[in-house]
């Protein structure tokens, strides 16, 4: 038990470090971005009636699918807001995205739409469609309504372009802006806010390009240009006062102000970088980790299975005995889920009817059918003899009876009348399903696992599921492909230490016993001597024979050596053969015939 205890201590040590690393790394996870914009490009054109047209074009890059994505677009006062067009790259194809309307939620949502939601400074403009992983991009054309402030000197346009509505890191953001008219450079004047670093330079004297490396979560751009008021001569009058001295004392202010608020932005950033550097070291080393602990549990696994096949089938080298007379009593039920792996059927009923004749609990007999087809009957109560029954024996027994109440006699046709309904099938399954779990239960009491066995299926349970959840939650969080090494590992180590008990030393002795008299038999080089004494009359011997599948074998062994064997009237198989109605059809025939009368009752209710 020291070692099982060890065992068991082990495991319980690896789900604890498993489910610390699973509480601890995804806490980490939540710092890291689900995505990034790779590149914001904005081209601004002013018109002489003070309104801007705006085309920006954002690639992402993102670390799943996504199917919808946010874009804030910043708005001053007074201004409005017109979306014309937005496109979104699908593949290599350009695809312009429908407004939502009202209400609409239907299967072309997600092929490329968009709807607007307005807010007080800022508009939301929420595209859906399938952004495949690692790349994506949106194309926005709008117009802005009133984007010029006009006063009696200059013309100011002064507009963020990256609010700090956007939660992730922007790299490599280009605005051009591009006055109505060209200017000398003494006329112009420009400046951008919200970050620290960036460039800024006019060309053609009439763009003013802005440069920035990148932005973080907390920071923005804005931009403000103030040129001649001469050239929006269709822009209304804001204020009809000189307000250059005004605008550049308040630039002058900001360069000076200590930009507390971008600091912050940086020391977040920077903070939130280390913390995604030390979660991609703690994932590599946790990936690490479970992958030598993958490889040993893998292993461990296979040498558990070689380790119990070696102490389970050691006795497998013990040589099959010629002569069968001591081997331990098995019912025909038992013996065929022995050799059919756990399955009963038709072939265990018949088999237990005919062990039952030979105990002399019930009596044969044998029925012409319409289709001039002989079958067996069984008369119950029996004529009297051992009447000494198990708990699966009795069952069986009031089965029957309950079967024909009328006359006690059961006729294997009868259970064909439980077909015409899914209620009589279910009542048919039920009982045969009763019979068999007591079966079961008569035959495991026999195939009891001895202590040291129960320990180490035990550990093989726990170890499999373990192996399991580890094969599960492994390819989620770490590596596939270690996951998918330890899943079928897993698997395999449970389902053998559940299958465990069918492979006892008793258990795999039985089996080999029964599958050399099943051969023996076939071959014709076993003797009724050879067997126990309660498998040599005709009836339990061809009831085993249809528990063993070879019942046509038993059939011509019985009609070839009955006679000689014993006085017929003491069997009721020969006693009916010799003298009663089905003297004129083979033995093998009527076993087939009743056979394939029970298989096809016991077959269409097994699903009911």
């Amino acid at each position: 038990m020291k070692r099982s205890r060890l065992g068991i201590s082990i495991i319980t040590l690896i789900m604890v470090m498993v489910f610390h690393n699973w509480t601890a790394v995804p806490s980490l996870a939540e710092t890291d971005d689900e995505y990034k914009v790779a590149a914001y490009d904005v081209t601004v054109v002013l018109n002489r009636d003070g309104s801007a047209d705006v085309r920006e074009k954002i690639d992402f890059t993102f670390y799943d699918g996504f199917n919808n994505i946010m874009i804030p677009i910043a708005r001053n006062e007074g201004e409005e807001i017109e979306i014309n067009h937005v496109y979104m790259q699908r593949k290599d194809k350009l695809i312009e995205c429908k407004r939502l309307m009202a209400g609409q939620w239907d299967a072309e949502v997600f092929t490329g739409t968009y709807s607007v939601i307005d807010e007080p400074d800022h508009v939301k403009l929420k595209i859906y469609g399938s952004f495949y992983r690692s790349f994506g991009s949106v194309t926005i054309y709008y117009k802005v309504k009133n984007a010029i402030r006009r006063y009696r000197d200059v013309a100011e346009y002064q507009r963020t372009h990256i609010p700090k509505l956007w939660e992730t890191r922007i790299s490599s953001i280009n605005i051009a802006v591009r006055l109505p008219e060209p200017a000398g450079s003494d006329e112009i004047a420009f400046w951008f806010h919200g970050v620290f670093v960036g460039a800024k330079e006019l060309i053609y004297s009439q763009i003013v390009n802005f440069n920035v490396p990148d932005t973080v979560p907390g920071e923005y751009v804005e931009t403000r240009i103030i040129f001649p008021q001469s050239q929006v001569p269709d822009c209304p009058v804001t204020d009809d006062s000189p307000n250059r001295s005004r605008i550049i004392a308040e630039e002058m202010e900001y360069q000076a102000s200590d930009k507390a608020d971008l600091l912050e932005a940086r020391e977040n950033a920077a903070r939130r970088a280390g913390q995604k550097a030390y979660y991609e070291r703690m994932r590599l080393r946790a990936r690490n980790a479970l992958s030598i602990l993958s490889i040993i549990l893998t292993l461990a696994a296979a040498y558990y299975i070689l380790f119990m096949q070696k102490k389970l089938r050691h006795h497998k080298k013990k040589p099959i005995p010629d002569v069968f007379r001591d081997i331990d009593r098995l019912d025909p039920a038992e013996v065929r889920m022995l050799v059919a792996n756990g399955r009963t059927g038709a072939r265990a009923m018949l088999g237990k009817l005919m062990e039952l004749t030979a105990r002399g609990v019930i009596g044969l007999g044998t029925r012409r059918g319409l289709d001039n087809k002989v079958r067996f009957t069984f008369v119950l109560p029996g004529r009297p003899g051992n009447l000494l029954l198990n708990q699966a024996d009795s069952y069986f027994i009031e089965w029957m009876t309950g079967l024909s109440p009328s006359n006690h006699e059961f006729d294997p046709i009868q259970l064909l009348g439980f077909m015409d309904s899914e209620e009589k099938a279910g009542t048919l399954k039920a009982a045969f399903d009763g019979w068999v779990l007591r079966v079961k239960e008569a035959y495991h009491g026999k195939n009891i696992l001895d202590g040291s066995i129960v320990k180490y299926r035990n550990f093989g349970i726990v170890s499999g599921v373990l192996l399991l959840f580890l094969g599960l939650f492994i390819p989620i969080a770490f590596s596939v492909a270690m996951g998918y090494l330890i899943l079928p590992s897993g698997f395999l180590l449970l389902t053998y230490s559940l299958r465990i008990r069918k492979h006892t030393e008793y258990g795999t002795e039985q089996h080999r016993i029964w599958k050399t008299i099943r051969l023996r038999i076939r071959k014709r080089t076993l003797t009724r001597d050879a067997l126990p004494e309660w498998m040599r009359s005709c009836p339990a011997l061809l009831g085993y024979g249809v528990a063993l599948g070879i019942e046509n074998e038993i059939a011509r062994w019985i009609a070839t050596s009955g006679q000689n064997y014993h006085d017929s009237g003491d069997c009721p198989i020969c006693a009916h053969f010799q003298t009663g109605e089905p003297k004129d059809h083979g033995l093998d025939r009527v076993v087939k015939n009743t056979l394939s009368i029970m298989d096809e009752a016991v077959s269409s209710v097994q699903d009911a």
